[in-house]
Formats: C-alpha cells, structure tokens, sequence
C-alpha cells in the first residue's frame, strides 16, 4: 500500500534539521479493464532540503540532486542542530525505503 504523509510544512523555517528534509512524491495510476483496482506503479520520492541562510534569512528549496555539501554547511539551521550533507542523507535513508528514493 502506497502510503504518503504530510503535515503540511513543505516550505519553512524550522530548527530541526529533519524537518528541513522533504520530498516530492511521484507515482502513476493505471486502470485496466481487466482488473477492478487501480494500480499503483513507477514510485519515487525526489529529495527537497529547505535551506535558510543564518538568521532565517533568504527561505528557498533545492532538490537534493543541486545541493551541494558546502550548502549544508552554510545552512542556518547549524546554529540550533546537528546538520551536514550526510545527515540528510541519513534521515533520507532511515525515513524513505531506498527502492523509492532518487537519491543523487
């Protein structure tokens, strides 16, 4: 079962470094004729990292795929949370199974 879940801060400025890794769910839907439930296929989740500059400054979105390990140490959030290129790996890893993930 495809199972999606949000609450709905897919842009902010938290001081939780998890919270500023996301994603973008992408999926198709196929009916057929043949079969009276829909089926699900082509999953992935293309990682997102919310990065804020010290201060909470200049709020933006990059897929995981432009962001660079020198972003993620520059990151505002550094000043309340452990946080690196790694980590986001990391809560990538532990949150999403790898056979959905496009990671870079």
């Amino acid at each position: 079962t495809l199972c999606a879940f949000s609450v709905g801060n897919f842009i902010s400025a938290q001081n939780s470094g998890a919270n500023l890794v996301s994603g973008i769910l992408e999926f198709n839907v196929t009916f057929t004729d043949k079969s009276e439930a829909p089926v699900i296929s082509d999953i992935r989740l293309t990682p997102i990292v919310t990065h804020y500059d010290y201060g909470y400054a200049n709020l933006r979105l990059y897929k995981l795929s432009d962001y660079t390990p020198e972003l993620a140490a520059a990151h505002g959030v550094r000043q309340y949370s452990s946080f690196g290129y790694d980590y986001i790996i990391n809560v990538l890893r532990n949150a999403i199974d790898e056979e959905y993930l496009a990671l870079p």
